[in-house]
């Protein structure tokens, strides 16, 4: 990998983490709920946006683009803004090229295990 594409992912991703901490604070500054225990709106819209937003520019840029614009939009931006919308991407792509089972089972397997570690990281050290 190139040190230019490192320092694109870098620049990138800090404007995608900047982004998603702006959007989330002001979604929660809306939503002013005394209930501690409240749909986590703030990074459901940055999950939700963040998917949007990486499946347009790579549908954009799909087949014509240059070289600097991925690290630097796609795994940067998008990536720091929600990893979220690359776990979505990553299931396109292989819905796109009919690879269903691989994706059925990515996506579930993301989801399932993730929450299952995240579990186990928490009871380990709690």
């Amino acid at each position: 990998m190139a040190l230019n594409h490192l320092f694109l992912i870098f620049l990138g991703g800090g404007m995608g983490a900047s982004a998603r901490f702006a959007l989330s604070t002001w979604i929660n500054n809306q939503n002013q709920s005394p209930n501690t225990f409240s749909f986590p709106w703030a990074i459901f819209s940055c999950n939700l946006i963040g998917c949007l937003l990486i499946g347009l520019l790579y549908g954009w840029l799909k087949s014509h683009h240059p070289e600097w614009i991925h690290p630097l939009f796609i795994t940067g931006l998008f990536g720091g803004f929600t990893t979220f919308s690359s776990f979505a991407l990553d299931t396109q792509i292989l819905l796109q090229n009919h690879a269903y089972l691989l994706a059925a089972s990515y996506a579930i397997g993301s989801i399932v295990l993730g929450l299952l570690l995240c579990f186990i990281g928490f009871t380990l050290t709690s």
